[in-house]
């Protein structure tokens, strides 16, 4: 793949990138990195070929690529790689990414964005599903107001969201829908501590329960013994043991 092609496969326009900075030589692309006040930091590479996609100048450290343009933005998207979010800039939508993948989030990349709304739009694949956690909380610890938006499954990122004829109207309607980060935690919580209702627990059919002693031991589950100080406590359960060891009656 030469740069002509990527931009296109990311509909990304030639001139909006490059006046953005981006260098575009023949089979890799340069990408500057500024801090928050645009001081210059590094170069960082896109490569089109060979086994490494990325790499960056010696000496270079994870920061927030497009910090420098978010201070008189009231709302931003944090999304998933620098390509991503040039094509939500090209979208004219705010958005910032950590320059060194959802794995170097922190505390400190997350300052730029005190004060502002946050929506996190991340890939759909295992790494980007597995980082929404870890995002929301530096950013709850910031006090920052925060949002999730989900892309529709059969996209793997925004890039390709936008590519297939969505828009900027697209993702207001995907910030209008987005949830919080308790919302986020209900509804992706492991599937044997979800919550069930009174009527579904009425309408579920339960076994019959299964007793070492009837009534009083289950075959699964706690049994506690409670009483005052020698009052045969010990004696008492030594019963219930024989009676389970042997099957005479209790």
């Amino acid at each position: 793949m030469n740069t002509k092609e990527y931009l296109q496969a990311h509909s990304l326009d030639e001139s909006f990138v490059v006046n953005r900075g981006w260098e575009l030589k023949e089979d890799y692309i340069i990408i500057p990195i500024f801090d928050v006040d645009g001081k210059f930091l590094y170069n960082k590479y896109r490569h089109l070929t060979g086994d490494a996609k990325f790499t960056a100048d010696a000496g270079s450290h994870p920061a927030l690529y497009c910090a420098e343009h978010i201070k008189s933005k009231k709302e931003v998207v944090l999304c998933e790689g620098e390509p991503d979010c040039i094509r939500l800039w090209q979208e004219g939508v705010p958005a910032v990414t950590g320059t060194f993948g959802v794995g170097t989030f922190s505390n400190k990349l997350a300052q730029p964005l005190i004060g502002k709304k946050v929506y996190v739009l991340l890939d759909t694949d295992e790494a980007g599903k597995g980082a929404v956690d870890k995002y929301c909380q530096i950013l709850k610890e910031l006090d920052i107001d925060t949002f999730i938006i989900e892309l529709p499954s059969e996209y793997k990122d925004v890039s390709e969201y936008l590519t297939d004829n969505h828009n900027q109207d697209d993702i207001d309607k995907l910030k209008d829908n987005a949830i919080t980060y308790q919302d986020w935690l209900i509804k992706n919580e492991p599937e044997d501590w979800k919550l069930e209702s009174g009527e579904e627990l009425m309408n579920r059919e339960i076994e019959d329960e299964e007793w070492l002693i009837d009534k009083l031991i289950p075959s699964e589950g706690f049994t506690f013994i409670v009483g005052a100080e020698s009052t045969g406590k010990s004696f008492y359960t030594l019963t219930i043991a024989n009676s389970i060891i042997t099957g005479e009656p209790w």
